[in-house]
């Protein structure tokens, strides 16, 4: 199984302005005014390597404040940063209330009060998808928090044939077992709770196995999936190559499990 390897990449890009609050106050209760926010995108770990990820020119943060139910996003960057860090500025959040940053902003929201939500797509295109990252921290007079990933990665490594890939699915040998769909995550942010049990990949362009074999990235939930996980793959012979991941299966955020399949022909 894969290691989780995280490595922070530090350095300053400044003057991101506030864009606005929902449900914001006047005179916000917290009586401060604005305060700096330092985040800082934290690399992972993806099936084709270290992933060092960068606020490009449509990132924007969402800051959920869980005491008063406030939120706040960024502005979009004004252009493309070399850089994973930026800062940006809060207000209306009282000093000692938990927060939670996270990115892409269009994309967060908090249900039950606390618990952060996202989607793990049930339906991918082969590629390893966009990165979904958040932090908590909780509010002080100069805040800096460290986005981590939140999700994990299946790569399904399928040895050299005359063939392509053309479809991929990822079910759970258990129907309570969820892998994708809406994800609630932990307070601590390390496991999803999904809606789930299939996740289905098609390329948009068949894989050649030809030439070394391929390598199919699957973004999938954290979280422990106790019956494990059955691999059906459709490739272009018409033949399907079906494998199980026995479980219980440990997927771990910012991390890849390799996982091997080979056509019994």
């Amino acid at each position: 199984m894969g290691k989780t390897f995280f490595k922070i990449l530090l350095a300053t890009l400044s003057f991101l302005s506030f864009a606005g609050c929902e449900g914001k106050e006047d005179n916000p209760s917290s009586g401060g005014g604005l305060v700096e926010l330092k985040a800082t995108l934290a690399t992972y770990v993806a099936p084709s390597g270290t992933q060092v990820p960068k606020w490009k020119n449509s990132s924007q943060i969402v800051v959920f404040d869980m005491k008063s139910g406030k939120s706040a996003t960024s502005k979009a960057a004004m252009a493309e940063m070399a850089s994973s860090d930026f800062t940006m500025k809060i207000e209306a959040i009282a000093p000692g209330d938990e927060c939670i940053a996270a990115t892409p902003a269009a994309k967060m929201s908090i249900v039950g009060g606390r618990n952060l939500k996202t989607v793990i797509p049930a339906q991918q295109d082969g590629t390893e998808g966009e990165a979904l990252l958040a932090g908590k921290f909780t509010h002080s007079k100069l805040d800096k928090v460290t986005l981590n990933a939140l999700m994990s990665y299946l790569s399904i490594n399928i040895a050299d044939d005359n063939f392509s890939v053309q479809k991929v699915e990822v079910k759970t040998v258990s129907a309570n077992d969820r892998i994708a769909g809406d994800a609630v995550y932990s307070d601590d942010l390390s496991v999803a709770s999904c809606t789930e049990s299939t996740i289905t990949v098609v390329p948009a362009t068949p894989v050649s196995c030809a030439n070394g074999g391929a390598s199919i990235p699957v973004m999938i939930a954290p979280g422990t999936v106790k019956d494990g996980i059955a691999l059906s793959i459709t490739v272009s012979t018409g033949e399907v190559i079906n494998d199980t991941i026995q479980g219980p299966v440990e997927l771990k955020a910012g991390s890849v499990l390799n996982v091997g399949a080979k056509s019994q022909n």
